[in-house]
């Protein structure tokens, strides 16, 4: 930046001044940006945290189906065991009458 402004007849001390801002301004921004960056960058899920949370939900959706299955046959149970059980009084019924 400095030798471009020396070839624009820009004086030298002042050439200096201008170029020293420049890049202060410019080293300033550069990190601002990465700050921004860096920011975002922990914002976001890393694959290995993905990871983990697929494989906890996927115990999870394991261990709701086994529950499901359990209540289910609990249900199935109690269903046949009274059906057994009202043909059973009927079969009283019918022989009281």
């Amino acid at each position: 930046m400095y030798d471009v402004l020396l070839e624009l007849q820009v004086p030298p001390e002042k050439a200096h001044e201008l170029s020293e801002a420049y890049n202060r301004d410019r080293e300033q921004v550069r990190k601002e940006v990465q700050d921004m960056v860096d920011k975002q960058l922990h914002s976001y899920a890393t694959q290995s945290e993905v990871a983990q949370a697929v494989g906890r939900v996927e115990k999870v959706v394991y261990e709701l189906r086994a529950d499901l299955h359990k209540a289910m046959n609990d249900q199935l149970r109690w269903v046949i065991g009274t059906q057994i059980a009202v043909t059973g009084l009927a079969i009283a019924a019918f022989k009281l009458l």
